[in-house]
C-alpha cells in the first residue's frame, strides 16, 4: 500500500515523521537538561559527604554564602605549589578548597539565584528556601564591602570599596572546630587568608569584579518580585539596587580610579583604572537604580570613557575574552545594541549566554545566530558530573574544563595552561539553563 502511495503523500508523511521525531528528541533533551540542572544545584550545595562536599556554606558570617571557584580532593595541603607561593598556612592533610576572584563567582551566583527565583515564582512554587539563599548572598556582598577598611586598621565602612572574599584559613572546619565543613577537604586557599592583603596584589575591588557583580545584581533587580523580603522585612530588590548604587557611585566619586582607604592606587594590571568602561558603567548603574544617567557620569566618563568604549567595540573581535565578556554584560543590561548585533557578537565570542540575558532583561526575542537549538546543544554537552579539569574521575569534555565558560571560553574548551586543576562550581551551566528555560520553555514545568 505504501509503495503505491502518491509521491507527494510519501514526502508529506516522511516530513511529518521526521518533525515528530525531532520534536520528541528535543523534548527528551529538555527533560534531561532540567534533570541535569537539579544535579548541578545539588552538587553546588553539597550534602555533607566526601562524594558531594559542595561549593558553598550558606548563612551569615565570614566566608558564608561565598561560592568557591573550585576544589580538588587529592591536593596536598602542604605541597601544593599555589598554596606555597600565595602565603597560605601550610598544614598536613589533603583536599584543597579554592576561593579566587570571589566576587566574579558571586556575580554569577546572584544571577543563578535570581533566575531560579523567577522560575520557581512563575510556577507558584515555594520560594522560601531560594529567598533565604538570595538574601544571604546579598548580605555577603554587603559584608565584603563593610569589612574592607578593617584590613587597613580602620573602622568598618560601607562605601563601595570591597574585598574579593573574606574566607578565613580555618573555614574548612565547621563551627565545632573539628568537623570538616566540606568533607574530604582540609585546607583553604583564599585572597583573605593567604598572605598580606594589599591594593597592589589584586585582593580588592577592581573593574572586572564590579562589572561581573553588577551583571549578577541586574538579575536580582529585574526578576525578583517586589514582595520578596530579606530577614529584616526589607525588599530584596531594593537591597540589590542599593548595592548597585554604592558600587557605581564609589567609582564615580573616585573619578574612575580605584584607591585604597590610604590613598594608594590599584595598579592597572589589577583593574585599577576604570575609565575604559566608565561610560557604560554609568549607563548600567542608571538603568538598574532608576536614577538619571547624570547621577554617575562625569566629564572623564563622557569624554574618555565613551571614546574608549567606541574603540573597544571597533576592535571587538581582537579583544581579550575577559574584555569581551565585560562589554557584553554591560551591553545586555543597557540594551546598548539591537538584539541582532548582540546575538552576532555573543556567538562570535562563544558567549551566547549574554544574548539570552538581554532577552530576559528587556523582553526581546533572541535571533540567529543564537538559537534555541544551538543553546540546547551547549547544554547537552555539559557532563552530568559537572565541569572539571584534571581531577580524579573528571568527565568534562571541551567547553566544560574551565571555571566559567562565559568569561574564559578558551580555558573551558581546552583547560588552562597553568596546572590549575579543580572541580568547578558549575554556575556557568546553571545560569545558561535557567535563561534557556525563561526564554524558550515558558510552558514546561521547572521543578523536578
Amino acid at each position: 500500500m505504501w509503495s503505491n502511495a502518491n509521491p507527494f503523500l510519501k514526502v508529506l508523511m516522511l516530513s511529518l515523521w521526521l518533525t515528530g521525531t525531532l520534536l520528541n528528541l528535543s523534548a527528551q533533551s529538555d527533560e534531561l537538561n532540567l534533570e541535569k540542572y537539579w544535579k548541578y544545584r545539588g552538587r553546588f550545595l553539597g550534602n555533607g559527604t566526601e562524594e558531594n562536599p559542595g561549593f558553598i556554606s550558606v548563612g551569615m558570617g565570614p566566608g558564608k554564602s561565598m561560592p568557591m571557584s573550585g576544589h580538588h580532593p587529592e591536593r596536598s595541603c602542604r605541597d601544593d605549589w599555589w598554596m606555597q607561593n600565595s602565603g597560605c598556612t601550610l598544614s598536613d592533610g589533603k583536599g584543597k578548597l579554592k576561593w579566587g576572584d570571589g566576587t566574579i563567582h558571586m556575580g554569577y551566583y546572584l544571577a543563578t539565584l535570581a533566575t531560579h527565583y523567577a522560575l520557581i515564582s512563575r510556577e507558584g512554587g515555594d520560594t522560601r528556601s531560594i529567598n533565604y539563599e538570595l538574601d544571604m548572598a546579598l548580605e555577603a556582598v554587603i559584608r565584603l564591602d563593610t569589612v574592607a577598611e578593617t584590613v587597613f586598621g580602620l573602622p568598618p565602612r560601607r562605601n563601595g570599596f570591597f574585598v574579593r572574599d573574606d574566607v578565613p584559613q580555618s573555614f574548612y572546619l565547621a563551627q565545632d572546630g573539628k568537623t570538616l565543613r566540606f568533607p574530604g577537604h582540609e585546607c583553604v586557599h583564599s585572597n583573605f587568608s593567604c598572605g598580606e592583603m594589599q591594593i597592589t596584589g589584586g585582593d580588592f575591588v577592581s573593574q572586572d569584579q564590579v562589572i561581573h557583580l553588577l551583571f549578577g545584581l541586574a538579575f536580582a533587580v529585574e526578576l525578583v518580585p517586589d514582595e520578596a523580603k530579606d530577614f529584616r522585612g526589607n525588599s530584596l530588590k531594593e537591597k540589590a539596587i542599593e548595592i548597585v548604587h554604592t558600587m557605581v557611585n564609589y567609582l564615580s566619586e573616585e573619578n574612575w580610579r580605584i584607591r585604597d582607604p590610604l590613598g594608594n592606587p590599584a595598579p592597572n594590571r589589577w583593574g585599577g583604572d576604570v575609565v575604559g568602561f566608565s561610560w557604560m558603567l554609568s549607563k548600567a548603574g542608571a538603568e538598574l537604580t532608576g536614577r538619571s544617567e547624570n547621577a554617575y557620569q562625569s566629564g572623564k566618563s563622557r569624554l574618555f570613557g565613551s571614546r574608549v568604549w567606541d574603540l573597544l567595540i571597533l576592535s571587538f573581535g581582537q579583544q581579550r575574552d575577559d574584555n569581551q565578556a565585560m562589554a557584553l554584560e554591560l551591553a545586555a543590561i543597557t540594551a546598548q545594541w539591537p538584539m541582532a548585533r548582540m546575538s552576532r557578537r555573543a556567538e562570535d565570542a562563544s558567549m551566547e549566554v549574554f544574548a539570552l540575558a538581554q532577552s530576559v532583561f528587556h523582553g526581546q526575542s533572541p535571533v540567529a545566530p543564537v538559537t534555541r537549538e544551538g543553546i540546547q546543544v551547549i547544554l547537552n554537552s555539559a557532563p552530568d558530573t559537572g565541569p572539571c579539569f584534571n581531577t580524579p574521575g573528571c568527565e568534562a569534555g571541551p567547553g566544560w574544563k574551565g571555571g566559567n565558560r562565559w568569561i574564559k571560553p578558551l580555558y573551558s574548551e581546552q583547560g588552562n595552561p597553568y596546572n590549575v586543576y579543580y572541580n568547578w562550581n558549575g554556575l556557568d551551566y546553571m545560569l545558561l539553563y535557567n535563561l534557556y528555560h525563561l526564554v524558550y520553555l515558558k510552558d514546561i514545568p521547572y521543578e523536578n
